[in-house]
């Protein structure tokens, strides 16, 4: 069984998601997974044991590392006003340990690098673990030991 993937069949930020939450759920049977677009607070998934946040990004040019690097900032900004008591959200947040970008894209040494320098201390200073994220090499290894959801999305 070849378990090539073409990243341009994902069309879509919905369909990374959906993908996303399969792998998710696979991995951790009593996740949360959040499907239906438009504002979710920052999760698209949410661990079983609610300490954990998964959120997808999809990049149709899958060696934008710097592109996904930016997105985790700009989640951050968005986090910390969640993270805030007064803010609706809140509550999806005040439990949370771990928050993992989940992307498409390829990381080398140096964007790990970067991740470490620039991310995993932002994350930090807000009481969340980001020294975990899913790149494409991850997922690769997921859907390898994931047939059905190989087939499901790329065959």
């Amino acid at each position: 069984m070849s378990h090539l993937i073409t990243w341009s069949q994902i069309q879509s930020g919905a369909t990374f998601q959906a993908l996303v939450n399969c792998l998710v759920f696979f991995e951790d049977s009593k996740a949360r997974l959040f499907t239906r677009p438009g504002k979710d607070g920052g999760q698209d998934a949410l661990s079983g044991d609610g300490k954990t946040v998964y959120q997808a990004k999809y990049h149709q040019l899958p060696s934008s590392s710097q592109q996904a690097i930016r997105d985790a900032l700009s989640e951050l900004e968005k986090i910390r006003e969640y993270k805030q008591k007064s803010h609706s959200n809140y509550h999806l947040w005040k439990d949370v340990e771990k928050w993992i970008l989940v992307t498409n894209v390829a990381f080398n040494p140096n964007d790990d690098s970067k991740w470490n320098e620039e991310v995993v201390p932002e994350f930090a200073q807000i009481g969340l673990d980001a020294s975990v994220y899913w790149t494409e090499a991850h997922l690769t290894v997921l859907l390898s030991r994931y047939p059905d959801i190989h087939r499901t999305f790329f065959e």
